[in-house]
């Protein structure tokens, strides 16, 4: 009898033995698979709301009942005083903000930035600002003549861990370039260049 119980306390030692190895094991595997897991993450996060906010901007002229996306409020042929008659139109109306920041203000995004060497960095930026319903924070600037539509976003708001180039990056949506047909009989079209 005492030779079965020795070994069946042996066997239990190994058992919990091989266990905590494992435990060991796993911890340290999934030490090194949880960074790249979440930078997939923020990297979904990132083109899911670019993409929205794009397919709303090549929606405009459908939207806004006019004939092109030089007649609606993201097109300006000067740069404005104010950005809320333009993108601040384009975010209450066609993206849907749960709640509207102003540019430069600290009130929608976190409070305080670090770039990847760990120097502090405080978001500015022009154009009108906003939550999503994902919680994403963005500001995006209307296309003023040529130029292209540019902003940024924070993919989680201001939860963190709030690095620059992770969790908070900048967009471009292209310009779209006016044309027209020339006024002779020949159907060339021309791209007009401010």
């Amino acid at each position: 009898m005492k030779i079965n119980q020795k070994k069946s306390g042996e066997v239990s030692l190994q058992v919990v033995i091989v266990i905590v190895f494992a435990v060991i094991v796993l911890y340290f595997a999934l030490r090194s698979v949880m960074p790249k897991f979440q930078a997939q993450l923020y990297d979904l996060g990132y083109k899911n709301e670019v993409q929205k906010i794009s397919n709303a901007i090549d929606e405009l002229p459908f939207t806004q009942g006019v004939s092109s996306f030089f007649s609606t409020c993201m097109y300006l042929d000067s740069e404005p005083d104010e950005y809320d008659s333009s993108s601040g139109v384009f975010l209450k109306k066609y993206i849907g903000v749960v709640r509207e920041c102003r540019a430069g203000s600290s009130n929608c995004f976190a409070q305080k930035y670090k770039t990847l060497t760990n120097v502090d960095f405080f978001p500015k930026f022009e154009g009108s600002c906003g939550v999503l319903r994902s919680s994403a924070v963005f500001c995006i600037k209307p296309q003023i003549r040529n130029e292209d539509m540019v902003g940024i976003i924070d993919v989680n708001g201001e939860s963190g861990p709030n690095i620059l180039d992770v969790d908070l990056r900048t967009f471009k949506i292209k310009a779209r370039q006016k044309t027209f047909e020339k006024s002779n009989e020949t159907s060339e079209v021309e791209t007009v260049k401010f």
